[in-house]
């Protein structure tokens, strides 16, 4: 049977191929990895229009395509990476307005929580993109929206350790974006970062990658 004929066939055949393309961007295969990436969400695509009532299948399509625009982004393709950020991003948003005008009890379902964490992540991204075009404002923009989500969803309920690393993520990427235009802006949410990343290290202590991002 095809994909088409089988949606669970479908759904498994994007998970597969967004995981090679991962392993393909990692050693630096720029047009293997494309290829694995667009195929993924295409397949993604395909699922969600049959499933449309998934939210958790719209959730891995919105992140199919921002891993696409990552890939993009990578070999230098930043218009359609810009594209690509901003389809997820708009996606994204939509499925977090829809779950707070109804909230879903279902835990096979992704959390609100989730899905602006997920955001974030995907603003994030786009502003490491705007960063090095030099799109300066833009960029604040991205990342300071991204800061706000995350705000938020802490003020609601506990964080976790993802939504507080890219917390600290956010704000060192923040900080070189400013050290030109705003130094003194720059080393204060340097400080915060540091910081964010020596509470979480008391958290996790055995967490070798957390403890090289501390020391500064």
């Amino acid at each position: 049977a095809s994909s088409g004929e089988d949606p669970a066939l479908c759904e498994d055949l994007a998970i597969t191929c967004g995981k090679i393309g991962s392993l393909y961007r990692e050693i630096g295969s720029h047009a293997d990895a494309l290829a694995a990436l667009r195929k993924s969400e295409r397949l993604y695509a395909e699922f969600v229009r049959t499933n449309p009532s998934q939210l958790a299948a719209q959730l891995a399509w919105s992140v199919a395509r921002n891993n696409l625009a990552e890939a993009l982004h990578a070999a230098g393709e930043l218009e359609e990476a810009i594209l690509y950020f901003g389809v997820a991003i708009d996606q994204q948003q939509g499925l977090l307005a829809q779950m707070e005008i109804s909230p879903v009890d279902d835990t096979n379902s992704p959390s609100a929580a989730g899905v602006a964490t997920q955001l974030a992540t995907t603003l994030n991204n786009l502003g490491l993109l705007l960063s090095q075009s030099n799109a300066v404002h833009r960029a604040e923009s991205s990342y300071l929206q991204a800061l706000k989500l995350l705000s938020s969803i802490s003020i609601e309920e506990a964080p976790s350790p993802d939504s507080q690393q890219l917390v600290a993520t956010l704000r060192t990427n923040l900080s070189s974006l400013l050290t030109q235009s705003n130094p003194q802006r720059a080393v204060e949410l340097a400080r915060q970062a540091v910081s964010d990343r020596a509470q979480q290290l008391e958290v996790e202590p055995s967490n070798a990658q957390l403890a090289s991002q501390t020391i500064t």
